[in-house]
């Protein structure tokens, strides 16, 4: 693996990261509407797993090893 494959695995990761932690912020200093808890509840149950799944997925790429093959 080349080193411009490298960094653009850490610039995926990073943008994964940065774009729920924007999400994440818009949520928790905006107030939420009654009717629209469900979508508060279901992002930070739901997209932060995924989220933290497909990063170790991108991270794991290069190393020889794919999340499928571990599993």
């Amino acid at each position: 693996m080349s080193d411009v494959d490298r960094h653009w695995r850490y610039v995926i990761a990073l943008v994964l990261i940065v774009g729920y932690l924007a999400l994440a912020g818009a949520a928790f200093f905006h107030e939420v509407p009654a009717n629209n808890t469900r979508f508060v509840d279901g992002y930070f149950t739901g997209l932060g797993p995924i989220v933290g799944a497909a990063v170790a997925a991108v991270l794991q790429v290069g190393k020889g090893s794919s999340a499928q093959q571990e599993a």
